[in-house]
């Protein structure tokens, strides 16, 4: 994916119009690692007040991102719906 994107710069292409991936390729890192929202002890995200009192704070600081709503339902036992906010 890097030697992509080297290419297209090299080329001075634009990249906002270049095509440079198929549909079919995967290009998403699913080893990206991200901070959980609740490990200072409270929702660390714009609009949420909601108290969520299990397991606060978070004592797993990064989290793989596609594991991320399972966290919160499985370690902070919150709702799925509630869960796929907090993910959204």
């Amino acid at each position: 994916m890097l030697d992509i994107l080297t290419r297209a710069v090299i080329k001075n292409q634009d990249l906002r119009i270049t095509k440079l991936f198929d549909e079919n390729d995967d290009v998403i890192d699913h080893l990206y690692r991200v901070p959980c929202p609740l490990t200072d002890g409270r929702i660390n995200l714009r609009g949420y007040d909601q108290p969520i009192e299990s397991n606060i704070p978070c004592r797993h600081h990064k989290i793989p991102f596609s594991a991320l709503k399972s966290h919160f339902r499985h370690y902070h036992h919150v709702s799925d719906a509630f869960a796929q906010d907090l993910f959204d």
